[in-house]
């Protein structure tokens, strides 16, 4: 499981060039600039939430958050 925003990109990132989707195609499909998917892929920009899960779709995926136990939780801020 992905555990950091770098993680999640660059499994996107494995998961276009897996699909033989280009950074052009995917960029066209979201409505964002080519430099954008490529500085996304890169790690020199972080995409906004809304690109994030425009990209995520595009790709097959979809975003879920699940509620963390208040213990759990506790024990992080420890």
């Amino acid at each position: 499981m992905p555990n950091s925003s770098e993680d999640l990109i660059n499994l996107l990132k494995e998961k276009r060039k897996e699909l033989k989707i280009s950074q052009n195609k995917l960029a066209k499909k979201i409505d964002v600039a080519h430099t954008s998917v490529a500085r996304i892929e890169k790690g020199t920009i972080n995409p906004t939430l809304s690109i994030f899960i425009s990209m995520a779709n595009e790709l097959g995926y979809d975003l879920t958050l699940t509620k963390i136990d208040e213990n759990d939780k506790i024990r992080k801020w420890n």
